[in-house]
């Protein structure tokens, strides 16, 4: 009975070694080969966006590259000072907001930022809102964020000196 559990150990040791020796390097010659696809579709996506077309390099590189897992698409906005150019809702906080009386203004302009955050006129006015209600603190926060939101605005710029001269002098 030994020998047939002894001999029982040595076939299943012998198939064990047998078979790792012939899985692993099947395992390593797939990764290697898939390392080098890789390697070559970056090499190619370099090129591209070395000639200058970054949208065929993007592309290359996002099958390559898996996805960060929060990765989100961020929408880039370009500022605007024409209410033409509102959304149908955005036009009607914006004249509610002009017409309505001063402690009706805040409600409507909030509203605006939110779904308009673009429309620089709109951020400006709604931090003079929070500035004449008495919310220094909340102005000047709401113009810092817009401001770093949109650096290329002059407006929000000269609006954000402007009223922290204000408040400091």
């Amino acid at each position: 009975m030994k020998y047939i559990h002894r001999l029982l150990w040595g076939v299943i040791g012998s198939i064990l070694f047998l078979s790792l020796n012939v899985l692993i390097p099947v395992l390593t010659q797939a990764q290697y080969t898939n390392f080098n696809s890789r390697f070559q579709t970056l090499a190619e996506a370099d090129r591209l966006y070395l000639a200058g077309d970054q949208a065929g390099a993007e592309q290359l590189y996002r099958q390559v590259k898996p996805p960060f897992p929060n990765e989100q698409t961020i929408a880039i906005l370009t500022p605007f000072s024409d209410p033409a150019q509102l959304s149908p809702t955005g036009q009607t906080n914006w004249s509610a907001a002009e017409v309505a009386k001063k402690k009706e203004r805040l409600a409507p302009l909030s509203q605006l930022v939110e779904q308009e955050p673009a429309f620089i006129p709109g951020q400006i006015a709604y931090a003079q809102e929070l500035d004449d209600t008495g919310d220094e603190d909340e102005a000047i926060a709401a113009l810092e964020q817009a401001s770093a939101r949109f650096p290329d605005s002059l407006e929000l710029t000269e609006a954000l000196v402007f009223s922290q001269l204000l408040i400091d002098g």
